[in-house]
C-alpha cells in the first residue's frame, strides 16, 4: 500500500493547511516549508512521518542557512544558466532585508543546489503552495525546478486581499498560469459586495480628504495622521527587533540601518506630497494605481516587472489630449507591522530616481496621496493595472480594465478585459477604450462563482484545525 502515497511539497509557511492535507491518509509530505525552526519542531513532533523533512522560511543567522542548505550536490554552469531568471526572482526577494549582493547570490547558489538534489533524491508528485509565490529561496526553486521537470504546481493565489482574514482566493496551475475552475469543490461562497464594502472602508482613513480653507479640519486630519503613523512605526520596529535580536553583534547596526530608512521614508512622503499634483476636472485620463514595492506581484509572479516601463508603454500609444494619472500606494509611506521588512532597504525600491523617471514620462500627472481612488476609478476613461483591488472597483464601476498580469487575478478570465502581452495589443486596447468602448462585464458572477472563494479565516497560529474542503481540494488535485 505505501507504494500508492502521494509525495508533495507544501509550502505552507504558517500551516495554514497541513493538518487537513494530512487527513488523507494518502499523502505523504516530502519537504513542509515552515517559518522557523520552532514551527518545524513543532509538526515534527505531531505529525511523526508523515513530514519527511523541513525548510524554514526565516533562518536565524548563516551557521543555520548552511546547515540547511547542506549538500554534496555538483551544480554545473548549464544548471546555473537554465535557472538565470529563477536567480533574478531570487536576488530581488532577498533585497529585501540583505544589502549584499555576493552574500544573496552565495544563498542562491546553496540553495538552488540543494533543492536539485533534493528532487533528484524524491519523487515529487505535486507541489502546494498556501501563499502566492515571493520569490525566495523557500519558494520559488522550488516551483521552478518542479516546473521544469512537469511536475505540476498549484498555488493558492491572492487575487485581492484587505487583511489576512479578509481575502479573495483563487486556486491557479503555475505550469500554465491557468486558474482552476474551483466548482467540482465545492468551496464555501461569498458576496462580492460586502467584501468590497469592507475594502472601502479599510482604505478611507488613508485618502480622506480635507477643505483646504478649514484649517481647523486639516488640522484635526495631520494630527490623527501622525499618531496612526508613530504607532505603525513603533509596531514596525519592534517587529525588526523581534526579528534580528539572534544577529546578536550585528544587531546595533540593523537598528541604525532602520532609524535611517525609517527617516527616509517620511522625508520621501513630503517629496512626493510637493512633486504630486490634484486631479483636474474634465480632464481625460487612465489611472494607473501603482503597486506597493517591495511586493511578491511585481518582483516574482509578474512577466514585466518594472511599473514604470508599463507606464511609459501607455504613454506611447495613448492619445495626445489624454493623461496616465498615477498614485502611489497608500501604504506606501504609512508601514504598518507586517511590513518591516521595508525599513532596512527600503531606498533600493522607492527612491527619487522613481520619482524623476516617472515624472519625466510624458502624459504623465502624479497624484496627491489624498486622492480617494474610488473617485478616481469612477471619473477615468479606464484603469491600468498588473492586478491589485483597484481591479474590483473598476469591474463593478463598469470602466474599461487593462491588465498586463498573468495568472494573477481572476478579472483576466472576463471576456471585456483588455490582457496585454506587448505594446501591439495595449495600443489596440487604448485604441478602442478611446473610440467609446464601454464594457458591460456579464459575465462577472460566472467569474467568481467559478475562480474565487474564501477560505476559513486563518491567522498566524500553529495546528489549525482540519478543513473538510482544503483535504478534498488537493486530493482531486492529485487524481487529476
Amino acid at each position: 500500500m505505501e507504494t500508492n502515497k502521494k509525495n508533495i511539497i507544501l509550502l505552507d509557511v504558517f500551516g495554514n493547511f497541513v493538518n487537513s492535507i494530512l487527513e488523507n491518509e494518502r499523502i505523504d509530505i516530502a519537504s513542509m516549508i515552515v517559518e522557523n525552526s520552532d514551527m518545524a519542531k513543532f509538526y515534527k513532533e505531531k505529525h511523526v512521518n508523515r513530514i519527511k523533512s523541513f525548510y524554514y522560511r526565516i533562518l536565524e543567522n548563516n551557521d543555520e542557512f548552511n546547515a540547511l542548505n547542506k549538500t554534496d550536490y555538483n551544480l554545473s554552469y548549464q544548471e546555473i544558466e537554465d535557472f538565470r531568471s529563477t536567480q533574478l526572482k531570487v536576488e530581488h526577494y532577498l533585497h529585501r532585508e540583505l544589502i549584499d549582493i555576493s552574500t544573496i547570490q552565495y544563498r542562491y547558489f546553496l540553495a538552488l543546489a540543494y533543492w536539485l538534489d533534493f528532487f533528484n533524491k524524491n519523487k515529487i508528485d505535486m507541489v502546494f503552495a498556501a501563499h502566492i509565490e515571493h520569490g525566495g529561496i523557500w519558494d520559488s526553486i522550488i516551483i521552478d525546478i518542479a516546473k521544469k521537470r512537469n511536475i505540476p504546481v498549484y498555488v493558492v493565489s491572492v487575487t485581492t486581499g484587505i487583511s489576512q482574514q479578509d481575502e479573495v482566493d483563487t486556486l491557479v496551475c503555475l505550469n500554465d498560469n491557468t486558474f482552476i475552475d474551483i466548482t467540482k469543490f465545492e468551496l464555501e461562497s461569498f458576496k462580492i459586495s460586502d467584501y468590497i464594502e469592507k475594502l472601502t472602508k479599510k482604505y478611507n482613513p488613508l485618502v480622506q480628504n480635507y477643505s483646504k480653507n478649514d484649517i481647523k479640519e486639516k488640522f484635526v486630519f495631520e494630527l490623527k495622521k501622525k499618531i496612526r503613523s508613530f504607532k505603525q512605526r513603533k509596531i514596525s520596529l519592534k517587529d525588526y527587533h523581534m526579528r534580528t535580536k539572534n544577529y546578536k553583534y550585528w544587531y546595533n547596526l540593523f537598528s541604525d540601518e532602520v532609524k535611517d530608512n525609517d527617516q527616509y521614508l517620511r522625508d520621501l512622503g513630503v517629496v512626493y506630497d510637493k512633486i504630486s499634483t490634484l486631479p483636474v476636472e474634465g480632464e481625460k485620463y487612465i489611472y494607473f494605481s501603482l503597486h506597493l514595492e517591495p511586493e511578491a506581484t511585481t518582483m516574482a509572479r509578474s512577466i514585466p516587472s518594472t511599473q514604470l516601463f508599463l507606464i511609459k508603454w501607455l504613454s506611447d500609444v495613448l492619445p495626445n489630449d489624454w493623461k496616465i494619472y498615477v498614485k502611489d500606494h497608500p501604504a506606501q509611506y504609512s508601514l504598518s507591522g507586517d511590513l518591516f521588512y521595508f525599513l532596512r532597504n527600503i531606498n533600493i525600491y522607492r527612491n527619487y530616481d522613481f520619482f524623476k523617471t516617472i515624472t519625466d514620462i510624458p502624459k504623465v500627472r502624479l497624484i496627491k496621496l489624498n486622492q480617494s481612488s474610488d473617485k478616481l476609478v469612477e471619473n477615468c476613461k479606464a484603469v491600468a493595472s498588473i492586478s491589485g483591488s483597484v481591479t474590483l472597483k473598476t469591474v463593478f464601476e463598469k470602466k474599461p480594465l487593462i491588465l498586463f498580469g498573468q495568472g494573477l487575478n481572476m478579472m483576466e478570465n472576463l471576456k471585456e478585459v483588455f490582457m496585454i502581452d506587448s505594446i501591439a495589443s495595449l495600443k489596440a486596447a487604448v485604441d478602442k477604450i478611446a473610440g467609446g468602448f464601454s464594457p458591460v462585464y456579464d459575465d462577472i458572477e460566472d467569474v467568481i462563482k467559478k475562480y474565487a472563494f474564501c477560505l476559513p479565516e486563518y491567522s498566524c497560529q500553529k495546528d489549525r484545525p482540519p478543513v473538510e474542503n482544503i483535504k478534498k481540494l488537493v486530493d482531486m488535485l492529485l487524481k487529476d
